[in-house]
C-alpha cells in the first residue's frame, strides 16, 4: 500500500495489464507512467525513477477479521459478482503452487531485504529478528494469514517476545525484559510497566517467491530458528529482466 501524493500532486492509479518478469506494472492517469506494485518505482514514463511512499501500518488480512476490529469500516462493492471471482481463484489455483509461488512477508530497511515465507512462519509465528541494524518482530496469525513487522525498541531498550496465549483478537505476546503483555495485531502494551506504549510499525511488502527474488537478489530469506539478516550473494540471473507480458 502507498501514498498516492508524488510532486505535490495526487494521482490515480490503475492496472495496465501488464507484467514485468511476473509482476503486477501499475499505472497513473495524469501522466500515464507505469510502476511496479513490489517496489513502489516508476518504471517507465514522465516520473521514471519517482518512488511512491509506503503507507507502514497496513494490514493484510481476512474482511471478516477486519470488519471485527473495525466495525465502521466502508468496504468497496465488488465489480462483478462474487461468484464470477471465486471461478477464476478455482481455475488458476494450480497455478500458484511449488516453492517460488509460496507467499512471504518481505521487509526492507536501507539497502537490506529480508523475506519471512509464510510457510515457515506457521511453524514459529512469532519471530524475534534483525533487518541490517534494526531489531524487528514479526507475527504471524495463520488462520487469517496475518503477517506484520513491527520494531522491537522501545525508547532506549530492544526489547525480545514470546508468546503469551489466546487466538485471534485476544492473542497476546509478553517481552522478556519487563513481562508487559502487548497486542501483536496493534503493537500496543496492554499491561505492565509499558502499558500505553506502542510499537513502531515497519512497512511489510506482501509478495509470492518469484517476485521477491527477482526484484530483491540480495535478500536473505528467514527459516524458523534463525536470527540474522546476512545478505545472499548477488545472482545476476535474479534481476528484473524488462521482459513485458
Amino acid at each position: 500500500m502507498y501514498a498516492r501524493q508524488i510532486e505535490g500532486r495526487t494521482l490515480e492509479l490503475g492496472v495496465s495489464g501488464k507484467l514485468l518478469d511476473r509482476v503486477l506494472i501499475m499505472w497513473d492517469r495524469e501522466t500515464g507512467s507505469e510502476w511496479s506494485h513490489l517496489t513502489g518505482e516508476a518504471l517507465a514514463g514522465p516520473l521514471k525513477g519517482e518512488k511512491l511512499e509506503p503507507i507502514a501500518d497496513m494490514v493484510m488480512c481476512t474482511l471478516d477479521e477486519w470488519v471485527a476490529r473495525h466495525p465502521d469500516t466502508d468496504v468497496l462493492a465488488p465489480v462483478f459478482p462474487i461468484e464470477r471471482y471465486r471461478a477464476h481463484e478455482a481455475r488458476w489455483a494450480g497455478y500458484f503452487r511449488g516453492k517460488e509461488k509460496e507467499r512471504l512477508l518481505g521487509v526492507t530497511v536501507g539497502e537490506t531485504a529480508r523475506a519471512y515465507p509464510l510457510p515457515a512462519l506457521a511453524k514459529a509465528p512469532l519471530v524475534n529478528d534483525s533487518v541490517g541494524e534494526t531489531p524487528v518482530l514479526i507475527a504471524y496469525t495463520a488462520d487469517t494469514e496475518t503477517a506484520l513487522a513491527w520494531h522491537r525498541r522501545v525508547g532506549d531498550r530492544v526489547l525480545r517476545f514470546e508468546d503469551a496465549g489466546g487466538e485471534g483478537d485476544a492473542r497476546r505476546i509478553r517481552d522478556l525484559e519487563t513481562g508487559s503483555t502487548w497486542s501483536p495485531l496493534t503493537g500496543e502494551a496492554l499491561s505492565g510497566k509499558l502499558a500505553g506504549e506502542r510499537l513502531t510499525a515497519i512497512t511489510g511488502i506482501p509478495s509470492y517467491a518469484y517476485g521477491w527474488r527477482t526484484y530483491f537478489p540480495r535478500s536473505s530469506w528467514w527459516k524458523p530458528g534463525e536470527e540474522t539478516a546476512t545478505p545472499a550473494p548477488a545472482d545476476p540471473k535474479r534481476r528484473p529482466r524488462g521482459r513485458v507480458y
